[in-house]
């Protein structure tokens, strides 16, 4: 199927992967064949980061030849760096994902944490000796970190065949594609290893630096006011009119050398917020107060009590972009608006979501919200 074939399939969804931009960092064996599938996937702006200490030429000539074949007439952005600056590189400000195509095992943790102080999701495309390997990362995670700390050193290289190639490059262009049409699935990504001399396909699931929780949805926005109390309020009445018991917790980002405070809300209270989640059934309400450096040890310890006593059928709605760094939700709804400034928090978290819905959202919004969270928690 040519370019123009897929545009006439679906030409929205084509626009909305064209207008986005994707970094393919590295010339490992997986660099050409994934930047060939994803330049056919319609995708028009591409910025090839190669490393002055092994930088191919013809690699980087292969990957603009089949780009440019793709018939979409994508801009092509060429970067040299040092690999000693990648941990700390900021990549072009229109970057919406990055691919890792790197062969070097030390390099892979430095790409994740760039990527981590930047808010990127990362697609690995990475070549070993006996092995291909491709998966959906969550730089919050750490998992590249991990991966990389416990995987052997690589036998002696053995080149793929060009059939396991191109099946692991539509694997990795699938998994773009997921982050960049906004429905990427990173609760339950894990790692799919293609053997180069078995041609036996497996999958492993990822480790992470992060707790999941299965039963929690978090919903986080663009800037403040901007509708997630009231979200969270409508996914409440949903939930618990399908007998789900919910509960709600309020994380409040604040300056460095604020006291953390949990803050649990009583059924008397006063302010009208509070008192639409308990009337609308809610079995408890709070707020969690912390610094930036005290958020991650603050959830955890607070969510033991706060999570963990919840009904096994039950829902913790969290009202935070902040908490999505340091914890990875079932489902992370993002509320986005056309304008406006877009705080740091969101800028480092929003390109995570399940869901990304335009403020003000509608009663629609919300159905799909609950019906693609009852799907999830009964799988």
């Amino acid at each position: 199927m040519n370019a123009n074939e897929k545009n006439e399939i679906n030409p929205q969804l084509a626009r909305s992967i064209g207008a986005h931009s994707v970094l393919i960092t590295g010339q490992g064996e997986m660099a050409v064949p994934a930047a060939k599938t994803l330049a056919e996937e319609g995708i028009t702006s591409f910025t090839l980061m190669s490393f002055f200490d092994d930088y191919q030429e013809t690699t980087e000539s292969q990957m603009i030849r089949v780009i440019r074949e793709a018939g979409y007439g994508a801009s092509i952005r060429i970067i040299q760096a040092s690999r000693h600056d990648l941990e700390h590189y900021l990549f072009p400000q229109e970057t919406d994902l990055v691919l890792d195509c790197l062969d070097n095992d030390d390099s892979h943790g430095a790409l994740e944490q760039s990527c981590r102080s930047q808010g990127l999701p990362i697609v690995m495309a990475e070549s070993n000796g006996n092995s291909l390997q491709v998966a959906l990362i969550d730089p919050h995670a750490k998992s590249l970190s991990l991966l990389f700390q416990t995987i052997p050193s690589p036998a002696p290289f053995h080149p793929a065949a060009k059939d396991l190639l191109e099946l692991a490059a539509q694997e990795a262009g699938q998994l773009a594609r997921s982050v960049l049409i906004g429905e990427p699935h990173f609760y339950d990504a894990s790692r799919t290893i293609y053997d180069k001399s078995t041609k036996v396909i497996s999958q492993e699931p990822l480790t992470l630096a992060i707790p999941r929780y299965p039963r929690m949805i978090m919903v986080g926005s663009d800037r403040r006011k901007q509708s997630k109390s009231t979200l969270c309020l409508a996914l409440a009445r949903q939930l618990i009119e399908q007998g789900r018991p919910v509960r709600v917790l309020k994380v409040s980002h604040e300056v460095p050398g604020t006291k953390t405070a949990f803050l649990e809300e009583s059924r008397d209270e006063e302010k009208p917020r509070i008192r639409s989640f308990f009337q609308a059934g809610c079995e408890r309400v709070a707020r969690l107060i912390a610094s930036e450096a005290n958020m991650e040890d603050a959830l955890s310890f607070f969510l033991k009590d706060f999570y963990e006593t919840m009904d096994r059928n039950g829902v913790l709605l969290v009202e935070s972009s902040t908490s999505r760094r340091f914890t990875q939700p079932r489902f992370f709804v993002h509320l986005t608006a056309p304008e406006g400034h877009v705080k740091t928090s969101a800028i480092l978290t929003r390109r995570f979501a399940d869901r990304i819905i335009e403020s003000p959202f509608t009663e629609q919004d919300v159905t799909h919200i609950v019906d693609q969270v009852n799907s999830l928690m009964t799988e």
